[in-house]
């Protein structure tokens, strides 16, 4: 009966030990990846700020006004405001 219960023993050890390994290299690899995402998070970020700033940058006013000057668009030198048609029938 001793023997048995010895065999018992030894084979639950024999299977937690396994078991902490397998959890234990799961762990890891589960780190490892979560640093790459981290990694790659943090490399998005930037790359949206840079992309965030450049858009500023191109879409200011003064850039427009550049921009429109070098594809040859001018000032209005003569603005007309165009109003409202009365209608050609209307009740009293």
């Amino acid at each position: 009966m001793k023997k048995y219960k010895e065999l018992i023993f030894t084979s639950l050890l024999i299977i937690l030990v396994i078991a902490n390994v397998f959890f234990t290299v799961s762990v890891s690899a589960s780190g490892a990846e979560l640093t790459n995402i981290e990694k790659t998070q943090s490399t998005l970020s930037s790359k949206n700020q840079e992309l965030t700033d450049k858009i500023t940058n191109e879409s200011s006013l003064s850039s427009i006004g550049e921009k429109a000057d070098a594809l040859g668009f001018s000032k209005p030198e003569n603005i007309v405001y165009v109003t409202a048609v009365e209608p050609v029938a209307k009740l009293p």
